[in-house]
């Protein structure tokens, strides 16, 4: 046997193995989105807005809404006005959903631009700031405190914890304002992280006080202040008021 034989006999099984793997990686994740979108619904849904502030209107096509959006995204959409369009979806609704598909882990880390209307993939730069804080929110829901003990910990000389703490908070209000991050709410007022997969699991631990300014009615942690979300004033809880 020759070497331009051996040769067209390497190129084939090297082809042919290509192709099982291909097919592997298609079925495989073909199974597993399969898998994750049985698991969705729009109680699951309703409950994400929720905790975003956001009340939706009950949808007879929740399910095919968010198809049509992942199918226009993994065919390389980018304009979000076009992927609403194709989805029968409202800008604001496609927007939610898209945050809903990437905290489902259904697509990847899309920065989306809210100024141009559009979503792509985040930027190398945004890549590795967020990954530096991903096993810290995602795996282990720290709190930005504890974030900035493990950092002080491991480099004590160049900033204080203090000095971390702002670091941190100022790296997260970033990435949060590309919505890069999902599933937690940062808290301004005193410099906390509000975590979506701890509040639905846990009993709601809620009052509504009046503003102290306005007067309108806010639902809030009975162990936490935070700014009234009509006035922007400063509400701190008054545990005796609650209705």
């Amino acid at each position: 046997m020759d070497e331009e034989l051996i040769y067209i006999y390497i190129i084939v099984f090297s082809g042919v193995i290509y192709v099982i793997a291909s097919l592997y990686d298609f079925f495989t994740t073909r199974a597993r989105r399969k898998k994750i979108l049985n698991g969705i619904n729009e109680d699951s849904y309703q409950k994400y807005a929720k905790f975003y502030g956001d009340v939706v209107p009950s949808d007879d096509d929740f399910n095919t809404k968010l198809n049509n959006i992942l199918n226009s995204i993994k065919k390389g959409e980018t304009d979000i006005k076009e992927i609403a369009k194709n989805s029968h979806c409202t800008y604001p609704e496609c927007v939610l959903k898209i945050r809903y598909l990437k905290n489902k882990r259904l697509i990847g880390d899309y920065f989306i631009d809210t100024n141009n209307l559009r979503i792509f993939p985040c930027s190398k730069e945004d890549e590795e700031l967020l990954k530096k804080y991903k096993i810290s929110i995602y795996k282990n829901h720290f709190s930005i405190d504890e974030i900035a003990d493990n950092l002080y910990r491991l480099d004590p000389y160049s900033f204080t914890k203090e000095e971390y703490k702002d670091k941190i908070f100022e790296d997260l209000k970033y990435l949060d304002s590309k919505k890069l991050l999902n599933g937690i709410v940062l808290n301004e007022v005193d410099k906390t992280i509000k975590y979506y997969s701890i509040e639905k699991k846990k009993e709601s631990d809620l009052v509504t006080v009046h503003c102290p300014n306005c007067g309108a009615l806010n639902d809030l942690d009975v162990d936490s202040k935070t700014r009234c979300s009509y006035c922007n004033t400063i509400i701190v809880i008054d545990k005796s008021e609650k209705e």
